[in-house]
């Protein structure tokens, strides 16, 4: 039999992995483009979700199943253990693009609801995102001519946030926006009436990765607002640092290419 990826027609939207080669560009873009540390630092938040699966029923569920590795050697075909999930894993051709078709819906959402003029309510993870994020009178006043800008971007199962005007009230409906934003598309177990958590990650709640701060580890950059600057983090500088040094010392190397 085919494998299911060669046997898959795909029909899952192409275009919604389009945007996942441009989110760091677009980040290094917005500061670049509006570099004025006088008067405009920028602010950031991150969501993460939970779990990036996608269910399946029973039926279609056997087009996913494998063989479970065991201990001891099997001798009879008939032993074999097979998992037959009904969840879509993630090495199937078709659940990058089916998940971020998800997730770009959600932020579609997420940018309607920053946009409204109306008041959201309270969402029970705000708190979780306003910690510490009340602009000082200072800053308040330098803002008062400065030209406000939003940016709202996702990666697979991370949304970022990004803002220049950090006065209280607009940090509080940034962040009810992002949270119901996400919910519209991956809602509550108060929604659904599943038995496991919530999809947006709690830990990483409080670990203030939602928590809006001027510095801010996003995709493997730290993206500082406050500097207008985008740089690796110490420890991936760190490992790049020693595979050059190793790589100094041989006299030769393999050059790897694509099958393709």
């Amino acid at each position: 039999m085919e494998s299911v990826n060669s046997a898959t027609v795909k029909q899952a939207p192409a275009e919604s992995m389009v945007q996942l080669g441009n989110c760091v560009q677009c980040l290094i873009a917005l500061l670049a483009d509006n570099y004025d540390p006088a008067n405009k630092p920028f602010k950031f938040a991150k969501l993460d979700i939970k779990d990036g699966g996608f269910w399946c029923n029973n039926a279609d569920a056997w087009n996913f199943c494998y063989a479970l590795p065991q201990f001891e050697p099997v001798e009879n075909v008939e032993d074999t253990l097979l998992v037959v999930p009904n969840c879509l894993q993630m090495g199937w051709c078709e659940s990058p693009p089916f998940f971020c078709a998800a997730s770009e819906t959600a932020r579609d959402v997420l940018i309607e609801a920053l946009l409204q003029e109306v008041n959201l309510p309270k969402h029970p993870f705000e708190d979780s995102m306003l910690n510490e994020a009340t602009a000082s009178s200072a800053v308040l006043r330098l803002q008062a001519t400065a030209t406000y800008l939003n940016l709202v971007e996702v990666f697979v199962d991370d949304f970022i946030g990004a803002t220049n005007n950090t006065s209280p009230e607009h940090l509080e409906h940034f962040s009810r926006a992002m949270l119901f934003g996400v919910h519209s598309v991956f809602p509550p177990p108060a929604i659904t009436g599943h038995q496991g958590e919530d999809p947006i990650l709690q830990k990483k709640l409080s670990q203030e990765e939602g928590t809006w701060r001027h510095t801010k580890e996003i995709l493997g950059w730290l993206v500082d607002g406050a500097a207008f600057t985008n740089q690796l983090l110490k420890e991936k500088c760190t490992t790049m640092a020693k595979l050059i040094t190793k790589f100094c010392k041989k006299s030769h190397c393999s050059l790897h290419t694509s099958k393709n």
